[in-house]
């Protein structure tokens, strides 16, 4: 039988999988949406699928982020899927056909073993690989991806920072890759961080990356920021004084997300200082942030 065939559903085929003895065979196979669509057919003993994992499976599997890693997807002796749902579900949503190592013939009581691990991050990927600053680079990342003001990281997309979407470890490491200046970012949100009390060093490391793309050689980002790190040479009225006691002001707050009025603060102070506007104390905005009204930097 082909492993194209769209009417299979048998987990295993006998000229590819490797017979591991008492019932249990292992081999590759390159699942087309068809098969796919068929083994989940069979899928009675799983989960309840997660949209927002699918949804980055899918978003991976088109933009050529889903290499062959031997990650298994496993079935039963009794021809009952134990684990793979997410993926099979993602293959057809894409529409792309995948290379996945199959393991068959299991005992159905082993589900109770899988997915058992930590899984690993983009920080934790970055941090094997020696990145300085690696969890705030993949932060700040993330939180780019979210922003994306009119789509400047990626202009066709344009998720919004009051979005759900859930981020994928190879698209945080394919922002961090097409943009290296994301380090000196993140090292500078780490800075600031270390002397603002209620600094997020993601906060500040996106304003100046995305402060970065408006250097006009009068308005330096670097200036900026450092004085906003060291408070040196700010007097009454300046923006950036004023957000930097609104920050230690609320640093104690708890919120449930404090990324986003934060970088509404932020965002706020630096366009103000761009038009040399007065500004004595930072306050939150009026209306309720959306991404429609939700503020660029100019």
């Amino acid at each position: 039988m082909s492993e194209d065939d769209e009417s299979l559903w048998i987990p295993w085929i006998p000229d590819k999988m490797l017979d591991l003895g008492d019932g249990m065979r292992v081999g590759l196979v390159n699942v087309t949406p068809g098969v796919a669509k068929n083994w989940l057919a069979h899928n009675s003993k799983n989960r309840p699928l997660w949209s927002p994992t699918t949804e980055r499976y899918e978003r991976d599997m088109l933009g050529g982020r889903w290499p062959f890693t031997g990650d298994p997807v496993r079935f039963s002796d009794k021809d009952e899927m134990l684990d793979g749902q997410h993926r099979y579900t993602s293959i057809v949503k894409s529409g792309t056909t995948q290379t996945l190592l199959v393991v068959s013939g299991l005992p159905t009581k082993t589900q109770a073993y899988m997915d058992g691990g930590r899984k690993r991050n983009a920080g934790h990927t970055l941090r094997i690989e020696e990145t300085p600053y690696s969890t705030t680079v993949a932060s700040v990342a993330r939180l780019a991806l979210l922003w994306n003001p009119g789509g400047i990281w990626a202009p066709e997309r344009g998720t919004g920072l009051f979005s759900d979407l859930q981020l994928s470890s190879p698209e945080l490491l394919e922002f961090k890759e097409a943009h290296p200046e994301i380090h000196e970012a993140a090292k500078r949100g780490r800075a600031v961080a270390s002397e603002v009390a209620g600094a997020r060093p993601s906060v500040i490391g996106v304003a100046y990356l995305r402060a970065s793309l408006l250097e006009d050689g009068v308005f330096p980002a670097a200036e900026w920021f450092m004085k906003l790190e060291t408070g040196a040479g700010l007097s009454l009225g300046d923006p950036v004084l004023a957000l930097r006691n609104g920050m230690m002001r609320t640093s104690a707050e708890r919120l449930s997300n404090p990324q986003v009025p934060q970088l509404w603060k932020v965002v706020r102070a630096w366009n103000a200082s761009r038009v040399d506007e007065k500004m004595k104390n930072m306050v939150s905005p009026k209306n309720r942030m959306t991404n429609e009204n939700f503020p660029d930097m100019h």
